[in-house]
């Protein structure tokens, strides 16, 4: 019984991604981690990931090795570090918007043709940036899969 339970907890978590046979190129990565617990995207194999640290917030930015990035991150302004070129035409008001809106959800289309996209969800703010747009769906898909699990709280204090 014990055995039964300890598969349950491994595996019952995961989450499904490709349809097709290619399961083995993806996998479910822990990328970043706050109060509320830790949050988890299902990534291809050959990324890289990379922890920015700012006066109150962090950030994981998330390679991938066509120069495409995803971005995760606690500041709740929107101010994303990796995305902050993007943002420059908005003005201030969406940065207010942005910490007060439910759940904000920005498309754009960069000076290079690539896209972008940045969203609040679950507590963090996250997003991708030099997209093809033959790879949007995808994008959307990983970033729209995020999965908080939070921790467990101690009942000993």
């Amino acid at each position: 019984m014990k055995y039964s339970i300890l598969a349950v907890a491994l595996f019952g978590c995961a989450i499904y991604y490709p349809s097709n046979n290619e399961r083995d190129e993806y996998y479910s990565v822990r990328v970043f981690e706050d109060r509320s617990g830790a949050y988890y995207l299902v990534l291809p194999n050959g990324v890289k990931e990379s922890m920015i640290y700012g006066d109150h917030e962090k950030e994981t930015n998330i390679f991938f090795p066509d120069s495409s990035l995803i971005f995760i991150t606690n500041d709740l302004s929107g101010i994303s570090f990796a995305n902050t070129e993007n943002l420059k035409g908005f003005d201030f008001g969406f940065f207010y918007d942005f910490k007060t809106i439910p759940d904000p959800d920005v498309v754009g289309i960069q000076l290079n043709g690539k896209v972008w996209r940045q969203k609040k969800d679950r507590g963090v703010v996250i997003g991708y940036l030099n997209v093809d747009p033959s790879r949007k769906k995808e994008f959307d898909k990983i970033i729209d899969q995020l999965e908080l699990r939070t921790f467990r709280r101690s009942n000993n204090g």
